[in-house]
């Protein structure tokens, strides 16, 4: 009954979280490591298979925007959308699956922790940092598919968020947040099916729990959460989550 709460609890913290510059994969990480007490290592692939949850409320928010997308590569239109979209997965994959590779390591469960609270304050920081632009997703250049694909690749790692770098890497080259918002979860698709894929043979039944908790939680609050994601500073929750994490560490040690 313990773990069927616990999973519940956890769905919803991953429907809301996903849609905040916040990472929730180095939330439900920690959670996992400190309170439920599994290996660093496996609550990296647990955290990793239940963004399968948001994966599909963003294929069903989406569906329209997807099936364009779909035509245009099956019907070979090049345009510069698809080249982008093909170059940032491409890269995106190429980066994230070596990282997921050194996170299959025995990480001891306070040095993960340790990171995780590390990449949250750089995850707060680049939230502070970013800046709006004014350009739209029309005419998006190899150099923005690079920095895009690279700061998706590089958010495999607990702590740093996917949204928070793809929007901000899209940002800071120009683009306007509405468009920016879009394409980044338009490009959570790909890496999200490789990451279930790779983490598929530690699949346990109630896992699925989570899977729809997270859906429905995704669906209901994705508007209101993104609206709000526009006008709060989520920076601080990174701060907070890093610190408390220092502290119930510090508290083990001791």
């Amino acid at each position: 009954m313990a773990d069927i709460v616990f999973f519940f609890v956890l769905g919803v913290i991953q429907g809301i979280l996903e849609w905040l510059p916040v990472s929730s994969s180095g939330n439900i990480t920690l959670l996992l490591v400190n309170v439920s007490h599994v290996s660093f290592s496996e609550a990296v692939r647990v955290s990793f298979f239940l963004h399968a949850g948001t994966m599909l409320s963003v294929i069903v928010k989406f569906r329209q925007r997807l099936y364009e997308l779909a035509k245009e590569v099956m019907y070979r239109e090049k345009t510069p959308f698809v080249y982008f979209y093909v170059v940032a997965t491409l890269l995106s994959c190429l980066i994230g699956v070596t990282f997921y590779w050194l996170l299959e390591l025995e990480i001891p469960d306070m040095v993960g922790s340790l990171l995780i609270a590390f990449f949250l304050i750089i995850t707060g920081i680049i939230i502070r940092t970013r800046k709006e632009g004014l350009k739209t997703m029309q005419e998006p250049t190899l150099k923005d598919a690079c920095l895009v694909g690279i700061a998706q690749g590089v958010a495999v790692i607990p702590g740093i968020s996917r949204s928070g770098t793809t929007i901000a890497a899209l940002l800071s080259r120009g683009i306007n947040q509405k468009d920016a918002l879009e394409t980044s979860f338009l490009l959570s698709i790909p890496p999200v099916l490789g990451l279930m894929i790779l983490t598929f043979s530690g699949f346990q039944p109630v896992y699925l729990l989570s899977l729809v908790v997270s859906f429905a939680f995704s669906l209901v609050s994705m508007e209101i959460l993104l609206r709000a994601a526009r006008k709060l500073d989520f920076s601080w929750f990174c701060f907070a989550v890093a610190l408390m994490t220092i502290l119930i560490v510090g508290v083990q040690v001791v």
